[in-house]
């Protein structure tokens, strides 16, 4: 089992139910939790805009957390490692029930990642 990793935010959640079956509520939280992760610049925009009230100009950081959103979401929770690791934040394979994309995949939603002109505004690696 890796380490706790500093700089990496831990989601002290699961979305596994005992059955294996997902809490999509939970699910939604913890996606949160990691999207902070791959854009904590952007997060960090679009939470100060939102709480200054500042809600138009929050728009454009909003959609570029959608996309991300969108990107991610298709490939699981496996995507999520896939695209830390893709942003220079190595933090090892998913953990059972989930299963690690294979590399076709991976490189796939890498490319993706990659072709989003927006986050190249945040850091790589820890």
């Amino acid at each position: 089992m890796p380490a706790f990793r500093p700089g990496l935010v831990h989601c002290p959640v699961t979305p596994f139910k005992g059955d294996q079956s997902v809490d999509y509520a939970t699910y939604a939280k913890v996606l949160e939790f990691h999207l902070k992760n791959e854009a904590p610049r952007l997060a960090r925009q679009l939470h100060d805009l939102c709480a200054s009230q500042q809600y138009t100009q929050a728009r454009k950081a909003q959609e570029h957390m959608a996309t991300l959103h969108h990107t991610l979401k298709k490939a699981g929770f496996a995507g999520l490692k896939v695209a830390l690791s893709a942003m220079g934040r190595e933090c090892g394979s998913p953990r059972p029930p989930v299963d690690a994309l294979g590399e076709v995949e991976a490189g796939a939603l890498a490319e993706r990642l990659h072709a989003l002109s927006f986050l190249q505004a945040e850091p790589r690696g820890w």
